[in-house]
């Protein structure tokens, strides 16, 4: 199967609409209901400490802040606990590697609403980047801008 079939394919998969009901039974019925909430209300906070030869040393003792998968307006309760974390935390820079919304379409209210309070507990030097993830709209990104 060549490269582009696959990439059809799997945002054919990704859209498919399957009843959330039926989702949910066999994750409840499998066990894999409980183990992936408690997966996702394991938040934590790692640092990797790289050591490249030819960093400049211009960047010795950066620290970045790196955020994925938030996911953020689903009905998990998660924000307290990020802003707990990036409030705690100091960064040159912070990176936000997509997939802020949980579902493929929705309104975004909630959305900015709980990203704009992440964004507020940020402390950078350097400021806030984001990109987009296959969860993400042009239009997120464009009003994630807007926030600063």
């Amino acid at each position: 199967m060549n490269r582009a079939l696959r990439k059809r394919l799997r945002i054919l998969l990704e859209r498919a609409k399957v009843p959330r009901r039926l989702v949910r039974g066999i994750l409840h019925l499998t066990g894999q209901y409980r183990r992936g909430l408690r997966n996702a209300h394991d938040i934590q906070l790692r640092k990797i400490d790289l050591a490249l030869e030819r960093l400049p040393a211009a960047f010795h003792g950066y620290q970045i802040l790196v955020m994925s998968d938030l996911h953020i307006d689903s009905e998990l309760r998660l924000v307290p606990r990020i802003k707990e974390i990036v409030a705690s935390t100091r960064a040159d820079a912070c990176f936000l590697l997509g997939d802020y919304r949980y579902r493929l379409s929705g309104p975004d209210d909630l959305l900015l609403k709980r990203i704009s309070e992440i964004i507020k507990e940020v402390d950078t030097t350097d400021g806030i980047y984001a990109v987009r993830g296959n969860h993400d709209s042009k239009d997120i990104m464009l009003k994630l801008g807007q926030l600063g």
